[in-house]
């Protein structure tokens, strides 16, 4: 037979007994049924949300494709290296398993260039202040590529807009400097979408 302490290792269990003594808050009838409904209706108007942000999104990317359609007709397709005066990749650093405080150094994950706009939250502390090279440092914007991520955002852009100090690029971002006369704003709504083939196409999402 397993020991107590065994089981305790691989399964939590709870007893019709235990089960039985729980403390459980229980208002006036009324008041139940009134909490119950409030909530129902607080995810009926979530759900709602839920599909009046995906129809929007949809609507933004048929925007998105006939404003590039147009756009480039009526000018000339460049390869993203003929758009950049440089290309600057992040380092790997040790950190700890939590988000930096203000004070702290952090490094950006991937997740903070996921969603189209930059995340100042999503980062990770560095471990140690000496393998800080401020050059590193993000700033305001900046136009980022995630050179690292799922299928579906591998090659995903974001200009930074508001950014905390002390926040680093990672080995699974990149910078984008451009030349005069192209603008950033752009090259990061530019094709092709992230998750498209990233040798096949001269854009910055793609590079």
């Amino acid at each position: 037979m397993c020991s107590r302490s065994n089981l305790e290792r691989t399964r939590k269990r709870i007893s019709r007994k235990n089960l039985a003594t729980i403390p459980f808050p229980v208002p006036p009838l009324a008041e139940q049924r009134r909490i119950v409904a409030a909530i129902e209706e607080h995810f009926s108007r979530l759900d709602a949300a839920e599909q009046s942000l995906r129809r929007a999104q949809r609507r933004l990317e048929g925007m998105r494709r006939a404003v590039l359609s147009i756009a480039v007709s009526e000018g000339e397709e460049k390869r993203v290296g003929d758009l950049l005066d440089g290309i600057e990749a992040g380092k790997s650093f040790k950190c700890h398993n939590r988000p930096s405080a203000p004070d702290e150094w952090g490094v950006i994950k991937v997740s903070a260039m996921t969603w189209g706009s930059f995340n100042e939250r999503e980062n990770k502390a560095v471990l140690s202040d000496n393998s800080v090279d401020p050059r590193w440092e993000i700033g305001t914007g900046d136009l980022l590529l995630s050179r690292a991520n799922t299928t579906d955002y591998v090659g995903a852009s974001v200009l930074v807009g508001r950014c905390r100090p002390r926040l680093l690029l990672s080995d699974k971002s990149m910078r984008l400097t451009v030349k005069p006369g192209v603008e950033k704003a752009w090259l990061q709504l530019g094709p092709p979408r992230a998750g498209e083939p990233c040798s096949d196409v001269c854009c910055c999402n793609g590079h």
